[in-house]
Order: C-alpha cells, then sequence, then structure tokens
C-alpha cells in the first residue's frame, strides 16, 4: 500500500496527525510536507470575533476547526490612568469550544507611561479570570502612540512569565495600514491579525504592499487575516492575493446566527481554494 493511499485513508484529525508524524520521522515525507498535508486535511482555521452586540453561540456545538475571540469589555486611557468597563451584554458560548478573550483598547488625549502597569494589570485579571491560554489586544495606536505600545506589550509579556503565566500567546489586532510603516512591535507578539475592511481610499495601495511584503514568505500557516462578512468586493481581492492563507478571524456586522456562521465558513473556504 502507497503512502499516499495511508494518508488518504486516515479515519480521524488524531489518526491523520500519528500516520503522517510517523511517516516523517522515518524519512517517508518531510516534516513540513507531513504538516502541509494535515493542514489541507483539516481544511481552514476560522476564529469569530464577536464584538458589543448580545451574543448567543449556543448553536455551535463539535466545531474544533473553529474558536471564539469575545470581547471581555473596553479598556479607556485617560492621560496615565486606566478605566476598565466589562462588556456586560449577553454571552453565551458552549463550554467546549476553544475561546479566549480581547480587550479594546481606546484613549483620550496624550496618554502618559503611568498607565503601562495599570493596563497590564487589566490584562493579566482578564487572563487569569477566564483561564485562556490566549489574549488578544484590539489597540489602533496612532503614530504618537506606538512607544508607548511597544512598551505595554513588552510589559506585559514579562509579567505573564512572573505570574507563571508564559505559555499564553499574546494576540493583536494590526491595521493594514501599518503594513506602509516601519514595523515597531516587539517580538514578544505571538500573532498578528492583519485587519482587512474598512480600509478607506487606500485599500488597494495597502493590499498591494501586503501581498509584496507577504510573498516572500514560506506557507500560510504563520497568516493570520482579519475579514468583515459585509465587504464582498473587498473579500474577493483578499482571496485572490492570499491564497495560501488558512487562519481567518471574521467579523460580523451584527450578532452571531446559524445562518451567518455558515456564510463565514463558506467565506473561508472559498477564500483558502
Amino acid at each position: 500500500m502507497s503512502i499516499l493511499f495511508k494518508v488518504k485513508f486516515a479515519l480521524t484529525a488524531a489518526g491523520f496527525a500519528m500516520t503522517i508524524g510517523t511517516l516523517g520521522w522515518l524519512g517517508a515525507i518531510s516534516a513540513a510536507d507531513a504538516q502541509a498535508i494535515l493542514n489541507q486535511r483539516q481544511g481552514p482555521k476560522l476564529t469569530i470575533w464577536t464584538f458589543d452586540y448580545p451574543q448567543d453561540l449556543t448553536f455551535l456545538k463539535d466545531e474544533s476547526s473553529t474558536q471564539i475571540a469575545y470581547l471581555a469589555g473596553h479598556a479607556r486611557i485617560v492621560e496615565g490612568r486606566v478605566y476598565f468597563r466589562r462588556n456586560k451584554k449577553t454571552l453565551k458560548i458552549p463550554t467546549q469550544m476553544s475561546k479566549f478573550p480581547v480587550i479594546r483598547v481606546e484613549t483620550a488625549g496624550k496618554i502618559k507611561n503611568e498607565a503601562i502597569d495599570p493596563l497590564v494589570k487589566v490584562f493579566l485579571d482578564e487572563v487569569k479570570r477566564s483561564g485562556a491560554k490566549k489574549l488578544q489586544v484590539d489597540f489602533d495606536a496612532r503614530e504618537d502612540e506606538r512607544q508607548f505600545y511597544a512598551s505595554f506589550l513588552q510589559k506585559l509579556k514579562e509579567n505573564l512569565t512572573v505570574a507563571s503565566l508564559a505559555d499564553v500567546k499574546i494576540s493583536i489586532t494590526a491595521l493594514a495600514s501599518w503594513s506602509l510603516e516601519p514595523d515597531f512591535l516587539p517580538s514578544v507578539v505571538d500573532e498578528r491579525v492583519l485587519m482587512l475592511f474598512s480600509m478607506g481610499k487606500d485599500e488597494d495601495k495597502v493590499l498591494a504592499a501586503l501581498s509584496n511584503k507577504i510573498a516572500g514568505q514560506s506557507g500560510g500557516d504563520a497568516l493570520c487575516l482579519g475579514i468583515g462578512t459585509f465587504e464582498g468586493a473587498v473579500n474577493e481581492k483578499i482571496g485572490r492575493l492570499f491564497p495560501k492563507c488558512r487562519n481567518w478571524y471574521v467579523f460580523n456586522a451584527h450578532s452571531w446566527s446559524e445562518a451567518s456562521y455558515a456564510r463565514a465558513k463558506k467565506l473561508v473556504k472559498t477564500l483558502s481554494r
């Protein structure tokens, strides 16, 4: 029986992973090729964002390739102070679903470095409260806030390590327009989700710059793209420019429903073809 035949007829994801892992170890195929086959077998990974709407996701059953990035609250920075407002909208997520918190960071006026420690505490408290192995920072930092943001991320990573939470991954949302500027983010960030919706008049310029920057990178497993269900024309361009992407974050303009979730799954499958 050929290797391809064995791989094709592996019955479960776990069995399939074990099969290709063994084949890779024996030298029948490389580890990279084995992982590529596994990724194709499993299909694209979907993360749905829940924003500031009531959310009842109990229609989700056994969706192993889907995770939930839920809005935990808003952290507002006013000079050197941080005010945290927890999201109190209805949020129902099945216990078996993989999920992690997102905190939206907003500012008023010029912020001060004194706000770094209290902002770090907001995120530490939330990750401890949730027990999640991942957290996401959603901060559209202006140019004069970039140094603050970089310092905050560095301090957050240090505090996670001190608190014995070093295995917690730091994910951030990244404005697509940042691709046109020098990188200011520290290496402590584990995941950057490029926000490819509501890009405005520079849409084509930004997409072209991103495509050129990513073209030299191998594989699409580390690439995370954020899209909106409401921007059909933009999503068609994204599908043509980033066909290797396997990790998709999808934002819906309203509360999620079984129908909108089905459309999101179909959308990422189409874009990942």
